[in-house]
């Protein structure tokens, strides 16, 4: 009789390595995944805050000045991206719509987010304004 062999050999030893360097590839490649889409999250966020801001501070300005420009751009600047943004206003008897565009670029592409907003003329713009994203 044979006697039965204990522990591995050195051929299942091998592919155990194998099958766990595949797995921990695999890890590697979700954590990168998970991270870009953090860092693409953050900056829509940012675009988002800075879009809110610029729409805020457009309808002050048109408030406190009868004669403010219609169209305004402005760059602003963080350590990981660059955000564009261009407000436009539009004014009729009643109404002040205003529309804001963030433009950035990030390793997966060029973003763009429209912010627009009506803000009755006769009354606090600031108070009476709707915020609506288009996309």
């Amino acid at each position: 009789m044979r006697k039965a062999h204990c522990g591995f050999s050195l051929i299942e030893a091998m592919i155990s390595v194998l099958v766990l360097s595949v797995g921990l590839l695999g890890l590697a490649q979700l954590q990168a995944r998970l991270s870009m889409a953090s860092l693409q999250l953050q900056a829509s966020t940012q675009a988002r805050v800075l879009g809110a801001s610029g729409i805020e501070h457009a309808l002050m300005l048109e408030t406190g000045a009868a004669n403010a420009a219609d169209e305004a751009s402005a760059v602003v600047v963080t350590p990981a991206t660059r955000f564009e943004t261009t407000t436009e206003l539009t004014r009729t008897e009643r109404l002040i719509a205003t529309q804001l565009r963030v433009r950035w670029e990030d390793p997966a592409g060029k973003h763009e987010v429209h912010l627009e907003t009506l803000a009755n003329a006769e009354t606090d713009a600031i108070a009476s304004r709707l915020l609506l994203p288009s996309y």
